[in-house]
């Protein structure tokens, strides 16, 4: 059978984390995984933001991720995005946050990318462009 091949346009923390869930399941069939953003550039043999004097202005909003949200993402994820100082817990508890599994996180969204696009990278199986 031929490799199931997809792209995924947008290196944000949707494409970025869509992408790594695919490459999870990418363990149970073949997968060819491509994914675009003209936000990045290619140096040094990595991929990285450019600059804001390349015109990419990285954006400073924090993203709120209720605990139903969070506690779903992969290990390697969550230990990267909520270590110690890049996160906070602001709101209550609540439907999506019950007590029981945490409450809601804030982080920054350009920290999120970040952690994104370094696990992505980490597993290289699959062509960043």
């Amino acid at each position: 059978a031929a490799d199931l091949q997809v792209v995924v346009v947008g290196g944000g923390p949707v494409g970025l984390s869509f992408a790594l869930w695919l490459l999870d399941l990418a363990e149970q069939a073949p997968l060819q995984l491509r994914i675009y953003d003209h936000r990045w550039e290619r140096h040094s043999g990595r991929i990285r933001w450019k600059a804001e004097q390349e015109g990419n202005n990285r954006r400073w909003q924090v993203v709120t991720l209720q605990s139903r949200v969070w506690s779903q993402l992969p290990e390697d994820i969550r230990a990267a995005a909520f270590a110690q100082g890049h996160y906070e817990e602001l709101w209550p508890h609540g439907p999506d946050s019950p007590e029981h599994v945490g409450r809601p996180r804030n982080l920054p969204v350009r920290h999120f990318e970040d952690v994104l696009l370094s696990i992505a990278q980490q597993r290289g199986d699959h062509r960043l462009e």
